[in-house]
């Protein structure tokens, strides 16, 4: 697949758990206000998107979506433009990308479900879920899948706002660098030299 379909698809994904999270947690869109100003304050107005944004942020995350989960230039423009993307501390960011999977999972399963032509009685007596449970997947798929969310806690902890901890550094120990630059992988399909 494209890397840009592939990127296009994850920001989608993003977009629809983070527009389910405002209906939870509406001090969010006062984080994306605020963070709209700051980007406002210092960058240009591409195509006029941060106006569009401005104008998303005052109305409700039902009024919002069709916009921002459009499947067309103007929605991938919105998208990569979003006050959200840079909004989450890690710990938030992490909760809203294990929703993501969790509701990625959900659909697969089901769809797998689907393709076995079980019913929601077998199903539910296969995975020891409930089928009413199971009904609720089908209906809001972005909703949390129940007893499998793990990070519903922390999910949760998504209403309140929190300070933005640096992001650790990416470098490497000196001695595992040097580790490495005298003893580099080699991919495992190729063999080594002279042998």
């Amino acid at each position: 697949m494209d890397n840009f379909l592939v990127g296009e698809r994850r920001s989608l994904e993003f977009h629809t758990v983070v527009l389910d999270l405002l209906r939870d947690h509406p001090n969010l869109i006062e984080r994306a206000r605020q963070a709209l100003a700051k980007t406002r304050a210092g960058h240009p107005n591409p195509d006029g998107v941060l106006d569009r944004w401005r104008t998303l942020l005052d109305g409700t995350p039902e009024a919002m979506a069709p916009a921002l989960l459009a499947d067309d230039p103007a929605g991938g423009l919105l998208r990569a433009n979003s006050p959200f993307n840079g909004l989450f501390s890690i710990e938030e960011r992490n909760a809203v990308w294990q929703r993501v999977g969790l509701r990625q999972f959900a659909r697969l399963f089901l769809d797998a479900a689907d393709d076995l032509a079980l019913s929601a009685a077998e199903l539910a007596r296969i995975v020891g879920i409930a089928a009413e449970e199971l009904e609720d997947w089908r209906r809001n798929p972005a909703a949390d899948p129940g007893r499998l969310d793990a990070g519903a806690a922390e999910t949760a902890r998504l209403g309140a706002a929190q300070p933005r901890r640096p992001v650790a550094s990416a470098r490497r120990p000196p001695r595992l660098a040097a580790r490495r630059q005298q003893h580099p992988r080699r991919p495992p399909d190729r063999p080594a030299a002279g042998r």
